[in-house]
């Protein structure tokens, strides 16, 4: 167990601080994020149908919180889109003017 941290926590300082140096965290797209979140409860779920795990009070309440953090980044990619889909900017009518280069 202590070798499976340390290789997990080695793993994880090895690619965090390129991505620092990188700055590949402001370019993340929030799919990642969704997959990410969607992810986590299959997982628990596969574990208790495939590998016999047993289905306590804690897991129970783990898949719930991650289930209610899904719902809510959907939730919430589905408000941001909606606001984004609001907020395009109208063709404007420019009668018989021509088009300057900077309009097109």
């Amino acid at each position: 167990m202590q070798v499976q941290f340390v290789i997990s926590m080695f793993a994880a300082v090895f690619c965090t601080v390129p991505m620092i140096i990188n700055r590949d965290f402001q370019v993340i797209c929030s799919t990642a994020g969704l997959v990410t979140s969607f992810l986590v409860p299959t997982q628990q779920v596969f574990a208790v149908i495939f590998l016999r795990e047993g289905f306590d009070a804690e897991k129970g309440m783990a898949l719930a919180m991650c289930l209610w953090g899904f719902a809510s980044h959907l939730y919430g990619e589905h408000k941001a889109a909606a606001t984004s889909d609001n907020k395009q900017p109208t063709p404007r009518n420019h009668g018989d003017q021509e088009d300057s280069p900077a309009d097109v």
